[in-house]
This record gives C-alpha cells, sequence and structure tokens, in this order.
C-alpha cells in the first residue's frame, strides 16, 4: 500500500513493478511521489446513507524518497486529512527510530523527520493536544512504519498512559533479513521530535521474524489509540510482552579505539548501510 525506498524509479530498484501493481497513473514508473490519500474503514458497518460509522481512517504517505522536495507538501497533505478522532499514518520510512550506528544513536530519517517538522510549522496543526476531551489525543494516534529490519515499537505516554507523541510501529521484520541494529529489547529514551520537543519513550525492539495483528471493537475505546495489538512469531504464537526495564538506550556491544572498522561501515553512510 505505501511506496518504500526499494520501489524507487531506478534500474537497482524495483519501480518499475509497483508502479504496474500499485502506482497511481499509467505510466511505466511514476518518478514523482504519490500524492498522500486515505481511506476510511467501519468495524460497525454502514449507514442507511452509506456513511461509515465510528470510522477509522488510514491516511497513505509516500516517504520512498527522503530527499523528495515534495515530502513536505505530502505531510500537509497527511496532516489535514487526520481530523478522525481515529486515524492512523501509513508509510515506509520512520521520522523517528531508534538505530545504532558507529555506537550512537540515529534516532530517525534526517530527510523525513525535517519534511514532518516543516509541515507541522507551515500548517500549524498540533500532532498531540492534551486540551482535547476525546480520546485519543494525538491524530493520528499511531504511525505504522517499516524500512528497518526488524520489529520496534516507540511509546511516548505521560502518568495517565495517554500519548504526547503518536506511537511509533516500525513492523520491518516479516521476511528478507533481520538486523537487530545494536538495541537493546527494551530501554527508554529522550527524542527530539519534529514538532520542537524533547520526549521521552519506551522503546522496545525485537530481532525474530514475525507478524502483528490489531483487533478493534467496543472493549478497546479505553486504549490511546482504539485498538489492540497482538505482535506474533514467524508460526503465529502471541509473543510475550517484554518489560521496560532499562534506565537507558545504550549499545550492546562498544568497539575499542584500537579495533578496525569494517570497510562497509566506512564506505557507506548508517542510512544506506542499515537498509539494502
Amino acid at each position: 500500500l505505501s511506496r518504500g525506498n526499494h520501489e524507487q524509479c531506478s534500474s537497482n530498484w524495483y519501480g518499475k513493478g509497483f508502479s504496474y501493481l500499485f502506482g497511481p497513473t499509467d505510466s511505466p514508473c511514476n518518478f514523482l511521489a504519490d500524492p498522500t490519500w486515505y481511506f476510511d474503514v467501519a468495524p460497525n458497518g454502514l449507514d442507511n446513507n452509506g456513511k461509515a460509522t465510528e470510522s477509522h481512517r488510514y491516511v497513505m504517505i509516500d516517504t520512498s524518497n527522503e530527499y523528495s522536495q515534495q515530502l513536505d507538501d505530502r505531510f500537509e497533505d497527511a496532516l489535514k486529512a487526520s481530523n478522525q478522532e481515529s486515524t492512523w499514518w501509513i508509510s515506509h520510512i520512520p521520522p523517528v527510530n531508534m538505530l545504532y550506528y558507529r555506537h550512537s544513536v540515529h534516532p530517525g530519517t534526517k530527510g523525513v523527520s525535517t519534511a514532518l517538522s516543516m509541515a507541522l510549522t507551515d500548517t500549524k496543526i498540533d500532532l498531540c493536544d492534551s486540551q482535547r476531551s476525546a480520546v485519543p489525543q494525538c491524530r493520528p494516534n499511531t504511525m505504522l512504519l517499516g524500512h528497518n529490519h526488524m520489529y520496534q515499537t516507540l511509546k511516548f505516554t505521560n502518568g495517565t498512559s495517554n500519548f504526547t507523541w503518536p506511537q511509533m510501529y516500525i513492523v520491518g521484520h516479516g521476511g528478507v533479513e533481520l538486523r537487530g541494529a545494536g538495541v537493546p529489547n527494551s530501554c527508554d529514551y529522550s527524542f527530539d521530535l519534529p514538532d520542537g520537543s524533547t520526549q521521552t519513550a519506551a522503546v522496545m525492539t525485537r530481532k525474530d521474524f514475525g507478524f502483528v495483528t490489531w483487533e478493534r471493537s467496543a472493549t478497546t475505546t479505553s486504549n490511546p489509540s482504539g485498538w489492540i495489538d497482538t505482535p506474533r512469531d514467524k508460526n503465529g504464537n502471541p509473543w510475550s510482552p517484554t518489560p521496560v526495564s532499562a534506565k537507558d538506550c545504550h549499545p550492546q556491544k562498544k568497539r575499542s579505539p584500537s579495533e578496525p572498522v569494517a570497510v562497509e561501515e566506512q564506505d557507506k553512510p548508517w542510512w544506506r548501510f542499515w537498509d539494502r
């Protein structure tokens, strides 16, 4: 549903195949970013007028090229479309994540984070508003992403478990190759976010093949996202939740100053190293 960097229009990637199957134009490969679009689903069906009841909105954002000059416009369109109480963003490259490269934290992809920051400034739309009486207080309340070859969640909450920033779900552990990025299974980290705030997230990471299912019903309305997630292993068995107990995120292994760095690390910038 959402184009990734491996679906760019390049002879090295698979943009032509993606455009044939999913592209919004008739051209063999659409070099421009796909327009931001959205659709609503209604767990309780439709009313007599065909309108979704208690609908949930998915907003699709093309982040396949983090350097695209259209990216801030795409985020502006996404912000304007996120006027439903229950809204998720579906995209590829995370604006916020946790990776280690050369034993320092890389908390997001710069181009995507910068574009989102510009869109927030230009539209003056707040992602999260503590003055909202309805739950959730963030629109979108969830960003569903890929790109990194692992499973990772980042949850920004206050003392009452309300989101103070949309939760990040990076579901990149469905196949091909896994990478743990040196991140511990659970830890807390303070992020400088695209809206200019600094907030701490509980970060959970798994380096195992699997997938996630979500359920929505009348019994899930008390959840800040309106949905209940169930991470599962490759056989479909639910994963046991990992308690977040570590106070700080830190690399699992540190390289000594005398230890040589692999040529691949030297030649490839971190965003290419983790995303091949």
